[in-house]
């Protein structure tokens, strides 16, 4: 075998060495992206999971709930049950946040978006209270245009 025979055979197992490599990488990355989304999926999980447990046990919380699930309304609330209200429900909008973000950035798919709790959840963010709540205009100052859009025609259908 020639010199020149010789360099074609070394560049074309260079060349397969460099397609293995590739293909090496790519599977790679993709677990990692599989990785990197399911520990995404399962925080927001704990998220959910965390908040339940905790107003599971928030007698005042438990109060508000039994009020509105009777009819009444976000309005009829006091003062001071509106603002526990509010603390109670902004980690929520927050936790669908995060999701909208994850996706925005792929590192959930879109349908990844209703795990935990999220727009499976879809009767709270479209319940009376939580609509009023929103509608009161105070959450219009807190988020972005494109999450405030999201939230209104995505998850709570009110547009």
């Amino acid at each position: 075998m020639d010199s020149n025979s010789k360099r074609k055979w070394i560049d074309l197992l260079g060349a397969v060495g460099v397609v293995a490599s590739l293909i090496f990488v790519g599977l790679e990355v993709r677990q990692n992206t599989l990785i990197s989304r399911g520990a995404a999926v399962q925080s927001i999980t704990e998220q959910v999971n965390d908040w339940q447990i905790e107003m599971a046990s928030n007698d005042d919380w438990i109060r508000i709930m039994v009020f509105l699930d009777d009819g009444g309304t976000y309005a009829e609330l006091s003062s001071e049950d509106r603002m526990r209200y509010r603390y109670v429900v902004t980690p929520t909008i927050r936790i669908m946040e995060n999701r909208y973000r994850q996706v925005q950035f792929g590192i959930i798919d879109l349908s990844e978006l209703e795990v935990g709790g999220g727009k499976a959840n879809i009767s709270w963010y479209r319940s009376a209270h939580f609509i009023e709540f929103w509608q009161a205009g105070e959450m219009r100052i807190r988020w972005t245009p494109d999450f405030i859009d999201f939230m209104e025609t995505e998850v709570m259908a009110i547009r």
